[in-house]
């Protein structure tokens, strides 16, 4: 679960450098609003890490991908030519399908952390969704 935090508050980071170097509006609060959601699921995260009698080890798991995953994330939150906005969809592409792999994979040893996981992947989509529609 460290793995997962580590990687919330990196882009809890990156949406609220992202809003205050924005200057549409849109994108600005969208952004904002990004931030503030990953902010309560690091909280949800931690909640569950304490209150769940597993300690969650997630290296383990067959076929996960981590160190890809946290090198795709670290490329691209050091990219400086990548725009914002298409730098926050390639994250939250990355995320949600970590996410949906670890949900998919967890929910035998803890249907709680599968859950959650699960809910994160569906606000993921969301925040895709609005951020291809601020695109135009």
């Amino acid at each position: 679960m460290n793995i997962l935090g580590e990687l919330e508050t990196e882009l809890a980071e990156f949406y609220r450098a992202a809003a205050q170097r924005s200057i549409c509006d849109d994108l600005k609060r969208a952004f904002l609003s990004y931030h503030e959601q990953k902010v309560r699921h690091l909280s949800s995260l931690k909640k569950m890490r304490y209150e769940t009698v597993i300690e969650m080890m997630l290296e383990p798991i067959a076929g996960l991908r981590l160190c890809h995953i946290g090198t795709e994330v670290d490329c691209l939150l050091e990219d400086k030519v990548l725009p914002d906005l298409e730098k926050a969809l390639r994250l939250e592409a990355a995320v949600q399908n970590l996410y949906r792999d670890v949900a998919q994979r967890i929910v035998y040893v803890s249907p709680d952390v599968g859950d959650l996981l699960e809910k994160s992947v569906r606000e993921s989509s969301k925040r895709i969704g609005e951020l291809n529609r601020l695109k135009v």
